[in-house]
């Protein structure tokens, strides 16, 4: 994410620096200490001038897309033609098995076990009406009744149905469709922003690619590989918003959108005789593992490996498409040995792998480092 500069106010004083100005421009012939007439007469307006200032530097602070924020921010956007992307409620499939003859309405609840941060628990709502001619087991999309990550419940999540339905037997967690994503935060849209000023439209190069896909609902980064099946070819590799391969959903809607039936016609964004393939990354999984652990007091292995996870993650998230196609992309060693070793709790270990090894990782142009099990003994 950018680093966006702290805006230093211009016009600002403080109140006091104000008053004392215009106490200084009286004659000293009048009495002008606290608690006269004239010193009193003078107390309030320094608190009006020091709000004029505020404003005039809220006014120049936001004419700056380096520094604008919310509306002000939008209407720099606009100047582009970029909008902020809204906030999208999280789509998932469930099995559920059930009698002959239950009927799931559109509109139904499905509600999740596990509540949220807020004590809730997290309700979703039937895509569409689901009817059982036969006992058996159906596919049910749900909608999450909340926009945003709200709605990215864990994988293997425990749903019930509001009210149950009688002839229901048993409910299992599909996978999430779409994810949820919350209203695009004033950094991200400013990064969105500065790239397309500083990579202007040029009739579907390599930075037009990515910023036609990257503001489509579920899409998180985006590769993209010129003539990788001869000229006139272009393969786009999506990751989601979550930082996973790209659902099924997510990938057809970027299809359509850049090359329907990937014909390269030019019936979608893609100019005419551009074939565009687009395709979910392929899952990198990464083991880390360690023997000899040596904690410091008071922390316990779980402590740690949550703690190093959240590291770990945050890292394999940073190093996504950072690299061209044409370039290695690394999983370094050191940087993740160096997360560890400086995780809270832990004072040593013995040996430190990643996938059995001692060495970097290298990972393909079309696949996205995924955390798999860390193993910490």
């Amino acid at each position: 994410m950018y680093g966006r500069p702290t805006y230093s106010p211009i016009f600002e004083e403080k109140e006091t620096v104000i008053r004392d100005r215009i106490i200084a421009r009286i004659p000293d012939t009048w009495r002008k200490d606290p608690g006269d007439f004239t010193y009193d007469t003078v107390a309030a307006t320094p608190i009006e001038v020091a709000k004029l200032q505020a404003g005039q530097d809220a006014v120049l602070k936001n004419s700056f897309a380096t520094y604008a924020t919310g509306a002000w921010l939008d209407l720099k956007m606009a100047e582009i033609g970029l909008t902020r992307e809204p906030a999208v409620a999280a789509k998932r499939s469930i099995t559920v098995e059930a009698d002959a003859g239950v009927v799931i309405p559109a509109g139904y609840k499905a509600s999740t076990i596990v509540l949220d941060g807020g004590g809730n628990p997290v309700t979703y709502v039937v895509d569409a009406k689901v009817t059982y001619t036969t006992t058996g087991l159906q596919t049910v999309n749900l909608t999450c009744d909340r926009v945003g990550d709200i709605g990215n419940a864990p994988e293997a999540s425990r749903f019930i149905l509001l009210p149950p339905i009688p002839g229901i037997r048993v409910i299992t967690d599909g996978a999430i469709t779409l994810p949820g994503a919350d209203l695009e935060s004033d950094d991200a849209a400013y990064e969105r922003y500065d790239y397309k000023v500083q990579h202007p439209d040029t009739g579907g190069n390599k930075h037009d690619y990515k910023r036609w896909v990257e503001p489509i609902a579920g899409v998180g980064k985006v590769q993209v590989i010129p003539r990788w099946n001869g000229r006139g070819t272009v393969k786009v590799v999506i990751v989601g918003t979550d930082y996973l391969p790209a659902t099924a959903e997510v990938v057809a809607a970027v299809q359509e959108y850049l090359d329907p039936g990937s014909t390269g016609m030019g019936y979608g964004k893609a100019p005419c005789g551009a074939q565009v393939t687009v395709k979910a990354a392929d899952p990198y999984n990464l083991t880390i593992a360690t023997t000899g652990l040596v904690l410091n007091a008071g922390y316990t292995v779980p402590d740690v490996t949550a703690a190093f996870g959240l590291l770990l993650q945050q890292y394999v998230k940073d190093i996504i498409f950072e690299t061209e196609a044409t370039e290695q992309q690394k999983v370094v060693y050191a940087k993740i040995w160096g997360l560890l070793i400086t995780t809270p709790g832990v004072s040593n270990f013995a040996t430190f792998t990643i996938n059995g090894a001692a060495a970097d990782v290298i990972v393909g142009a079309e696949e996205v480092t995924v955390v798999g099990e860390v193993l910490l003994a």
